[in-house]
């Protein structure tokens, strides 16, 4: 399963809350290259708050094997997805249009992608919809 994936998604993944969605190998993840960029700005913070190595959240990220895509990739479906997404969270657009393009769900935890024409997924109920409990 292709899963366009947001920033905190991505997160939970490198913090461990997530890595039984990777550890399936069902899916495969991709973003765009300004989620990535997200994405990094956050390790300072995530590492302080959780004490874990910023590099360790880089190679984690490294090791997830998401493949970002630029711009080019998604331009024909900017102006839709800002027309679907609104003012809700602009810096998702070009998320939205990576998914309208590949057509493929989103992985986020935002409820702004509700209601926006893709499927979304919460950690939880990816988790569900791949058979995985969190206790195993």
């Amino acid at each position: 399963m292709l899963l366009a994936a947001d920033a905190n998604a991505i997160l939970q993944a490198l913090l461990g809350r997530a890595s039984l969605v990777i550890e399936t190998g069902r899916v495969d993840l991709a973003t765009t290259v300004s989620t990535l960029n997200e994405v990094r700005e956050h390790f300072a913070a995530v590492a302080g708050k959780y004490d874990v190595p910023a590099e360790s959240l880089n190679e984690g990220l490294a090791l997830l094997g998401i493949k970002a895509y630029g711009p080019r990739k998604y331009r024909a479906k900017l102006v839709e997805a800002e027309r679907r997404m609104g003012q809700k969270d602009p810096d998702d657009i070009p998320l939205l249009a990576l998914a309208l393009t590949m057509k493929v769900p989103v992985w986020s935890n935002d409820r702004h992608f509700q209601g926006v024409g893709v499927q979304r997924y919460t950690t939880r109920e990816l988790l569900a919809k791949l058979g995985v409990s969190r206790g195993r």
